[in-house]
């Protein structure tokens, strides 16, 4: 329900409902202040207003009498930043970051007197479309120059921010998200996938102890279609919680188990998870035989396939750290992994031996030597990883 800072009903909240004007970004923002806590919906626009929105429930009563609850809402603070559009923005305590044009801004609220007060700036190669902090360092994802990373809090600068790292390239990007299992600052976490407005994605790992160091790439791929949003989720009914359990070098998401999904431009979805060293050498052995070494194959050429010292496509895939989950789902569908390996071209013990290695043999130790159980193994791999998620 708009209203004025009054509670008088408006059409509109003050800021919005111009015409030509667009949102551009809207977010919550706790505000944190003396022990005190806020919450706030910042909204971003085409036409360079920045509004800071309070929200309330109330009872309204009709014409009938009847009574309702509605959220009011109205516009507290406003700035407006002349001939720029602002694209995005992020609220960390009581300070707020926004990018306007190509200059991100630093801004304090100042609830006394009730405006934002410039803290620093930075110039950057081209806009941000999204804003976010981690491990204590403002991440801005631009539309020509992928993800940079600002220690906003560096020493010896009054006014300006610091960079602290950059992409190895510079990507048109579209969206990113943080993907790990842990919850503490380790070296290792997060894991940082980006979007490209291309079918490209890619895995960086951030040095975030080591200043002014590129990204470092884990993984890299290209999906159907381009990637509009990367969110996370809990998606899976609760009934197959058990079944999701981390096993055979599966590792989370996120802390907390969640899903990591792609939503594309050509409306379907996709779906990340994370993989261990150990059980990618399984997984990509398993796409290569179902994408080259197709069971109508001669046995010679399937043994160039397999053992080739060429660069292959599974050289390749190792490089790029990446499995295709629709190529295993067919080889799963069809149940072709007995036909894969039947043509005495060393496929099944490269298959024996990769299992083995996961998880310290775990899985394996039982087995004895007998070539059907190692299938059984692989099959099943197969069907934890490719469970459905939506």
């Amino acid at each position: 329900m708009p209203t004025d800072k009054d509670n008088n009903p408006l059409p509109f909240i003050n800021g919005l409902g111009l015409l030509d004007d667009r949102i551009h970004d809207m977010f919550e923002w706790l505000y944190v202040k003396e022990g005190k806590t806020w919450l706030f919906i910042v909204i971003t626009t085409r036409d360079g207003q920045l509004l800071i929105i309070t929200t309330q429930r109330v009872e309204v009563e009709d014409a009938d009498g009847r009574v309702s609850e509605k959220i009011r809402h109205w516009t507290r603070y406003k700035k407006k930043v002349a001939d720029q559009a602002i694209y995005a923005g992020v609220g960390d305590g009581a300070d707020l970051f926004f990018c306007a044009g190509n200059i991100l801004h630093w801004e304090a609220l100042d609830l006394v007197e009730k405006k934002l007060k410039p803290k620093k700036t930075f110039a950057l190669p081209s806009p941000a479309t999204s804003l976010r902090i981690v491990n204590d360092q403002l991440c801005a994802l631009t539309t020509n120059h992928s993800l940079l990373v600002l220690n906003h809090k560096a020493e010896g600068r009054h006014d300006e921010m610091a960079f602290a790292h950059s992409d190895v390239g510079s990507r048109k990007a579209s969206h990113y998200i943080e993907m790990g299992n842990s919850c503490e600052e380790t070296p290792a976490w997060p894991i940082t996938l980006i979007s490209e407005q291309t079918h490209d994605f890619v895995g960086v790992w951030v040095p975030w102890k080591e200043p002014e160091k590129e990204f470092r790439i884990v993984f890299k791929g290209r999906l159907p279609a381009g990637v509009r949003r990367l969110r996370r989720g809990h998606v899976r009914p609760a009934w197959m919680a058990p079944n999701i359990m981390p096993r055979y070098g599966h590792i989370p998401s996120t802390v907390d188990a969640a899903d990591v999904l792609a939503i594309c431009m050509d409306g379907s979805l996709h779906h990340f998870t994370l993989l261990s060293p150990e059980v990618l050498v399984v997984l990509e052995l398993i796409q290569k035989l179902a994408v080259q070494g197709r069971s109508d194959d001669s046995p010679t050429a399937r043994l160039s396939h397999v053992n080739s010292t060429e660069p292959s496509a599974m050289a390749k895939a190792r490089r790029h750290g990446h499995v295709d989950g629709n190529v295993l789902q067919r080889c799963l569908d069809k149940r072709a992994l007995e036909a894969l390996l039947s043509a005495g071209d060393g496929a099944d013990v490269l298959l024996r031996d990769a299992l083995e290695s996961l998880e310290g043999g775990r899985w394996t130790a039982s087995f004895g030597g007998q070539s059907e159980k190692y299938v059984d193994l692989a099959y099943e791999i197969l069907e934890y990883f490719l469970a459905p998620v939506f």
